[in-house]
Order: C-alpha cells, then sequence, then structure tokens
C-alpha cells in the first residue's frame, strides 16, 4: 500500500532521482566514499526535501528534491575530505602521537613537509599563496603581497586545493 502525505507527495516514487544523482558523481568523488555512502546520504537529502518542501512557493518538488539530495552528497564528501580544509592530508592516525608535546610539534612538521613536497611541482608562486593563506592572510592581501591579480591568487589556491585533495584521498 502506498502513502502519500497531505501535499500528496511519495518520497518512494523519487528513490530512482537519487541513484542518477549518485551515478553522476561516483566519478568525481573520491575513491574512499563508497557508492553505497552516496545512496545513504542522498536518501537522507530526499527525507530532508520531503520533510521541508513548500509547494506554495511554486517549485516543482523533483528540482527542490535534487537540489537537496546532491547537497546531501556534497556534504559527505565535505565531511570525508575535511582533512584537507587547509591542506593538511590525511594520513592513519597511528602515523601521528598528540601525547608528547614534542612529537606533536614534530608531527607538525611533517605534515607541513608532506604539504610542501605534495604542492613544491605546482611553482613558487602557489607555495606562496598557500603559505600566505594558511598563515591567515585573505587572498586580497595576499594577492597584493605577490603582485599579483586577487583571481590569479585564487586560481593557484584552488589549484593546490586540488592537488592536496587527490592526495589525501
Amino acid at each position: 500500500m502506498k502513502t502519500y502525505d497531505a501535499r500528496g507527495l511519495q518520497a518512494e516514487q523519487y528513490i530512482p532521482l537519487v541513484k542518477q544523482i549518485a551515478n553522476s558523481m561516483r566519478f568525481r568523488v573520491p575513491h574512499s566514499i563508497a557508492f553505497s555512502d552516496l545512496m545513504g546520504q542522498g536518501l537522507l537529502g530526499l527525507v530532508e526535501a520531503h520533510v521541508h518542501f513548500d509547494s506554495t512557493r511554486g517549485v516543482p518538488f523533483e528540482a527542490y528534491a535534487r537540489v537537496r539530495i546532491k547537497g546531501a552528497m556534497l556534504d559527505l564528501v565535505r565531511q570525508e575530505c575535511r582533512a584537507t580544509c587547509f591542506a593538511v592530508p590525511y594520513y592513519e592516525e597511528e602515523h601521528w602521537t598528540h601525547d608528547d608535546p614534542v612529537a606533536a610539534r614534530a608531527s607538525a612538521r611533517q605534515r607541513l613537509s608532506l604539504v610542501q613536497k605534495t604542492i613544491a611541482p605546482l611553482g613558487t608562486n602557489v607555495c606562496n599563496v598557500m603559505e600566505r593563506v594558511s598563515q591567515g592572510c585573505s587572498l586580497a592581501q595576499t594577492a597584493r603581497e605577490l603582485n599579483i591579480h586577487d583571481r590569479k591568487a585564487a586560481r593557484l589556491r584552488d589549484k593546490a586545493m586540488a592537488r592536496l585533495r587527490r592526495a589525501a584521498c
């Protein structure tokens, strides 16, 4: 027996939409994220869409659900790769010990060294941008200091982050 809510929506009929979106994303996300995880998050996004949908806004449910489903999947990707939010690739926790302050400083140096080795082939401009951004400088300030355009600084940062994400996953 199929059940409909007061708005006449049946969430079950949109499960193929979740599968379609997961299929389109599966090759654009890190290999560490399983298809089943994308599907699970997508189904949660579908439920969220079903709960929060407001038909009075004039937006078709499918369009609204598509955005919520994809957003839930992207949240999963962000969560899985949050170790690269500034640029420290994720490695097994056992490699880094935090009990001893001296060891913690050494592990921080090791992580920094790994980041530098990962982005070094991209050139000195990329390294300079990432160094200043990691120190808390804005992109605009970094661009002024390096005498480059803001957009170029953003492209260089994005290039470095993409390489670090690939290295981390």
